[in-house]
């Protein structure tokens, strides 16, 4: 201490307290930027990424909020239940009743719109693959 310093008060020091216990010092060495910060980084980045791109970027937060308002009004309108339900269960019986009848006799009961060509191939056309494709409609319609 230089003369000219105050003298510290009782019970303080100038210098740091040495304990029984010391911890090591802390080290200021930065991380090298490609070495993990722990052994399952990797993980979870590719994890991160993998949710992003499903998410198209949206936050998971806000994506559940979404769902949980869009669910919290469905409860509030029994009426729109009830007309969802209504007509699913057309479509499903339409469905059914394409499926039970053989042969090109049955007129498919889904048609696809016009700007959708993904199923313009004849393959489409037979089955199985037609009630797959009607199926999808079926959903798509709902």
């Amino acid at each position: 201490m230089k003369k000219s310093d105050p003298k510290p008060k009782p019970g303080t020091s100038a210098e740091p307290l040495q304990t029984e216990n010391t911890l090591a010092p802390f080290s200021t060495a930065r991380r090298s930027d490609s070495a993990p910060e722990h052994p399952h980084q990797n993980l979870d980045r590719g994890v991160r990424a993998a949710k992003a791109r499903l998410s198209g970027g949206v936050s998971s937060r806000s994506f559940i909020q979404a769902w949980n308002d869009w669910g919290h009004h469905m409860l509030q309108s029994p009426g729109r239940q009830l007309e969802l339900l209504e007509h699913a269960q057309k479509s499903a019986f339409n469905l059914i009743k394409y499926a039970a009848t053989p042969g090109k006799k049955s007129i498919p009961p889904f048609e696809p719109k016009r700007y959708d060509h993904r199923f313009n191939h004849v393959g489409w056309q037979k089955r199985p693959f037609d009630l797959w494709q009607q199926g999808f409609l079926a959903v798509q319609d709902w």
